[in-house]
């Protein structure tokens, strides 16, 4: 994924629920995951089955199969205006970014390009 086009990470949430959408810079939406939230450790983790993944046309067959059962998504804190997302086989550094695309509305955005996370809220452990 080393093509200089921007991975954004766009989390919110609604009714209970956390909506995480990845969108490539020029080829559009990845995934949009609908999944639950909790603390493990020092990170959060978001979990989703198989039902709350939504592939889009930029999702390529590998994506597809990594996720398509469901999984989790580990955020890390690791600076004052940084964030690693990591799942299987795969990892970023994020920060912050104003975004101005189709995927606005109410949703904190995040960049794997050079740019202060909000405080996390509190969230249950994970159970194991």
């Amino acid at each position: 994924m080393d093509d200089a086009k921007p991975l954004v990470v766009s989390i919110s949430e609604s009714n209970g629920a956390l909506s995480v959408a990845f969108v490539k810079t020029t080829k559009g939406l990845w995934a949009d995951i609908s999944g639950t939230i909790c603390q493990a450790d020092k990170s959060l983790e978001i979990r989703f089955s198989a039902e709350q993944i939504r592939f889009g046309p930029a999702a390529s067959w590998l994506l597809r199969y990594a996720l398509g059962g469901g999984g989790k998504f580990t955020l890390t804190r690791l600076a004052d205006k940084q964030m690693q997302v990591q799942s299987t086989g795969w990892s970023g550094i994020f920060v912050p970014v104003p975004c101005h695309s189709q995927w606005a509305g109410s949703r904190q955005h995040f960049s794997n390009q050079p740019c202060t996370l909000s405080s996390c809220n509190t969230f249950p452990q994970c159970d194991f």
